[in-house]
């Protein structure tokens, strides 16, 4: 999903003006149209800001886990709330760093607590499939 602000180096709060100034500078028609829907309409645009924050969060933590093909979509639409994820010199360090991330980013939030049951799990499972890779 793209981040409509983004798009148009526009602050979050850039008044309808702003907004239509620079809609008049941009060549893509689909960009045009998401815009003219989502923040020339004050209920929509009140839902996407809401939102917004939340899907910066979700993106990262996707980042982090692994669970993105941000790398391949540098320049596309796709990947304005998904950074690409940090790399580590080796997997095990790698599964770590991202399960602790994933814990520190649901542990702030009470309606991400499934995630973090899912990072929890998952960690008890990297644990178990590293033990038995190092006992074999």
């Amino acid at each position: 999903m793209r981040d409509l602000y983004q798009r148009l180096n526009l602050a979050p709060n850039a008044s309808p003006r702003a907004i239509r100034r620079a809609l008049s500078h941009c060549n893509n028609q689909s960009l045009k149209q998401d815009v003219e829907t989502t923040l020339l309409v004050p209920a929509n645009r009140r839902c996407y800001d809401a939102h917004r924050d939340e899907l910066a969060a979700l993106g990262r933590l996707r980042a982090e886990l692994g669970l993105t093909h941000a790398a391949h979509w540098q320049g596309e639409t796709a990947h304005d709330f998904t950074p690409r994820p940090p790399r580590h010199t080796g997997r095990r360090g790698q599964l770590e760093a991202r399960l602790n991330r994933a814990l520190h980013y649901a542990a702030g939030r009470r309606h991400h607590l499934l995630i973090l049951i899912a990072a929890m799990l998952l960690s008890a499972a990297v644990t178990a499939l590293v033990t038995h890779w190092l006992m074999s």
